[in-house]
């Protein structure tokens, strides 16, 4: 019998062509193998195929609470660009943070419509948490801007001195 690269570079792939198995087969295994299938077209698996996402079918109600979960995790999101937008634009980006649950509820309508985009949201949960980050560290990031980018807080060179009082003296040990 010729190998199967020999086969491949002659264009033989006579499918009649018997199996031989080696002599260290276990017999009782043989009854165990299934051939291959013929060539056509592929049976889907698992039953019948699932319905695209715009679908009647897949269009079934999301319960209120998932509603709300996305909802939250949407407004995470845009409470998060509205900070970050804010340091930039002191006009726009306040407004974004007051307007971020209206959108968040005008979006969450439109995803709950597609499963996926829901299972997306739900496990991209870690928003709230990055948000809690942020709103611990924003007054730190608007001190430094207004200090040292805006320069809007006055500065010793302005003449305004710094109050030396509120700090030890330094004592350089021996």
């Amino acid at each position: 019998m010729p190998s199967l690269l020999e086969r491949l570079k002659n264009g033989d792939n006579d499918d009649a062509t018997p199996v031989e198995y080696a002599d260290d087969f276990p017999a009782e295994l043989a009854d165990e193998i299934v051939p291959d299938p013929t060539p056509g077209k592929a049976k889907p698996r698992g039953g019948a195929r699932a319905s695209s996402p715009t679908s009647p079918a897949s269009r079934r109600p999301v319960s209120a609470a998932v509603k709300r979960r996305v909802t939250d995790e949407l407004e995470a999101y845009a409470k998060m660009a509205a900070l970050a937008w804010s340091i930039r634009d002191e006009h726009c980006g306040p407004i974004l943070n007051e307007q971020s649950r209206a959108i968040a509820e005008s979006l969450a309508e439109l995803i709950a419509r597609n499963p996926a985009l829901v299972r997306w949201v739900e496990t991209s949960g870690v928003v709230g948490d990055w948000m809690k980050l942020w709103m611990a560290i924003a007054p730190v990031v608007s001190a430094v801007r207004a200090h040292h980018i805006v320069k809007s807080v006055p500065t010793e060179e302005e003449g305004t001195g710094v109050d030396y009082s509120r700090y030890s003296a330094y004592r350089p040990s021996a």
